[in-house]
This record gives C-alpha cells, sequence and structure tokens, in this order.
C-alpha cells in the first residue's frame, strides 16, 4: 500500500507542474491572459485528477485475485472472464453413470502445459469428452456439476454460478463471467476522461471546447502512450498494489 502511495504522490505532482505551466503557456497563446491564480488551481486540478485515480486504484485492489490484479483496467485491457488455474482433479459421468477418475499432471516448458490423466494413465481426449454425460469437481468437500451445452461447445455449472468449462481444449480450468463488468469499467474509462474535463474547463478556466480538446489528449496519453513504459514491469515482481495501480491508470 506504501508503494500505492508513493506513485499517486509522484503522479501528483507531475500533474500539478504540467498543468500549472501548461496551462500558463497555452493560455498566453490562445487567450489575452493566462488564468490567475494558477499557482493554486493547478496543483487543485493535479488533485483531483490524483483523487479519481486513487479511487479507481483502491477498487482494482480491493477486487483484485492472485489471478487477476486489476478487474476493472483501462479501456482495452480489461476482461469480462476470468479463467482460473487447472483443477487437480475432476471426476467424468459416462452414460451408465458410472465416475471416471482424472488427475492433473504438469507437462515441460513455458507457458503453462497441462493435460489430465485417468487411474490407467489413459489421455482424457476429445472422443472421451463427447461420451461425458457431465464433469465433477470438489470444492469445500461438495460436488459441483458441470453440463454440456451442446449449442455453445461448454460445459456450464448447475447453479446459476456463472461459471463454465470447455473440457474439449481446456479440460480442467474454470472461466468465470462477470456480467456487467464490461459496462462498469466502460464508465469508469468515461468517468476518467469527463474528470480531465471538469478540471481543465471549471479549475483551469479553458474554454470548454478547447477543455474537451485537452481532456481527450490527456485522457488518451494516460490510456495508450503511458502503457508501454509501464509493461516493462513484470507484475509477478511488482507488488499488488503497485499493479493495481499500473494496470488501472495506464
Amino acid at each position: 500500500m506504501l508503494y500505492l502511495l508513493l506513485l499517486l504522490l509522484l503522479t501528483w505532482l507531475v500533474l500539478a507542474g504540467l498543468l500549472w505551466g501548461g496551462t500558463h503557456l497555452v493560455q498566453g497563446g490562445l487567450y489575452e491572459n493566462p488564468t490567475p491564480e494558477l499557482f493554486w488551481r493547478g496543483p487543485a486540478a493535479a488533485g483531483g485528477i490524483t483523487a479519481f485515480l486513487a479511487a479507481w486504484c483502491l477498487l482494482n485492489y480491493a477486487g483484485s485475485t492472485p489471478e487477476e490484479h486489476a478487474p476493472y483496467a483501462g479501456l482495452f485491457n480489461f476482461a469480462s472472464d476470468q479463467t482460473s488455474d487447472p483443477v487437480k482433479e475432476f471426476w467424468a459421468v459416462r452414460p451408465d453413470l458410472e465416475r471416471k477418475h482424472f488427475h492433473l499432471k504438469i507437462l515441460e516448458g513455458t507457458p503453462l502445459r497441462f493435460e489430465y490423466r485417468d487411474e490407467s494413465n489413459g489421455k482424457w481426449q476429445t472422443t472421451i469428452a463427447r461420451e461425458t454425460e457431465a464433469l465433477v469437481i470438489k470444492e469445500g468437500g461438495e460436488d459441483v456439476l458441470f453440463k454440456p451445452d451442446r449449442q455453445k461447445s461448454r460445459w456450464e455449472e448447475e447453479g446459476g454460478k456463472h461459471r463454465y468449462m470447455t473440457p474439449f481444449d481446456s479440460p480442467g480450468r474454470m472461466t468465470t463471467t462477470h456480467p456487467g463488468r464490461s459496462v462498469f469499467s466502460l464508465v469508469l474509462n468515461v468517468l476518467h476522461l469527463g474528470v480531465w474535463f471538469v478540471c481543465l474547463w471549471l479549475l483551469l478556466r479553458f474554454q470548454w471546447p478547447h477543455a474537451l480538446l485537452g481532456a481527450a489528449v490527456f485522457w488518451f496519453i494516460m490510456t495508450f502512450l503511458v502503457a508501454t513504459y509501464f509493461a516493462w514491469i513484470p507484475p509477478k515482481q511488482a507488488p499488488p498494489a503497485a499493479t493495481a495501480l499500473v494496470h488501472t491508470c495506464f
């Protein structure tokens, strides 16, 4: 969390200097006189933008998991579906209701490669998947049942928990759908643009067309260009809070 606070402080300092000096320079060319009292208006605008980014980061930090550090990320790097690591074992229910046990086997090489084998070392294959009535995994000592949806070529969990598997190409990995996450992430990105517009218009006193254009430019830079630099930070080595900040703001 300390790392996150330091990054936010650095963000505020950079934005304060940029908005203070940049506004004086740009308005000196566009208007007769720059907006008065920029010595506090620039830092105040930077504070408003940084406060919004901090709230966004905390949303990501609170909703993060070991598999996903930033559930509400930038406009083009968020995902509405989350896929888990492969389960250690599952049971295939055959047409005669017999259960056949399959266990996970990790293969050599990267990225992660794995397969499932039964008790006689037989490999899970597409032909077996087609003959299977359901898949069962254990969670908290209870059976969780996945039944095939032939139209979608996937197996959906009973009980309406928005989870499914694709045993034909990726058995053992559960994908959780998050209805509404895409809409919420889009709203956050639109609000990000809106915060820039309000700060440039009401605090720094740009005319609204200039404020809108400037907001679009700053939003574009923070959404796309800065990500090139932060992409070099290995997510697994960075603290979770720092990773949440990077994926949120950039």
